[in-house]
């Protein structure tokens, strides 16, 4: 007897509650000045670029708008390139409640450890391609 991998409405109605209550919780440790309507992709990348020029002020690392459309998921990744802070913000969206919780990662902690992935990369690549030359020492 095989299965198809498909919920049944019941499970799926619970998975969504499961998925509103945690959100609820995550909201609910976000500050009242971090919590804003959604308006726009552009505004929506104003919002991350101020909240990151303040973040070693105000420590407050998340940032909450209800209201969000996923469809605009491209356009805000596109304004937040613009502004060049695509890097340091991560974005979770929640569909059916449009709702959109974004951490700030902006630090120097988060941008060193990419720049030395970057560099441990590169130097593999290196090592790799000296080590696939072919031999010049006669054997």
């Amino acid at each position: 007897m095989g299965t198809s991998g498909a919920r049944s409405p019941r499970s799926q109605n619970l998975l969504a509650d499961e998925t509103r209550e945690i959100l609820a919780r995550q909201v609910q440790q976000i500050p009242p000045e971090c919590r804003h309507t959604y308006l726009s992709p552009v505004r929506t990348a104003n919002i991350i670029l101020d909240a990151i020029n303040t973040l070693v002020r105000t420590n407050h690392s998340c940032i909450y708008l209800h209201g969000a459309r996923f469809e605009d998921d491209e356009a805000i990744d596109t304004a937040l390139q613009r502004r060049q802070v695509h890097g340091s913000a991560r974005l979770t969206f929640e569909a059916t409640s449009k709702e959109l919780i974004i951490r700030l990662m902006p630090g120097r902690e988060h941008e060193t450890t990419g720049r030395e992935f970057f560099y441990i990369f590169r130097h593999l690549s290196q090592r790799t391609l000296e080590l696939s030359e072919p031999c010049s020492h006669p054997c």
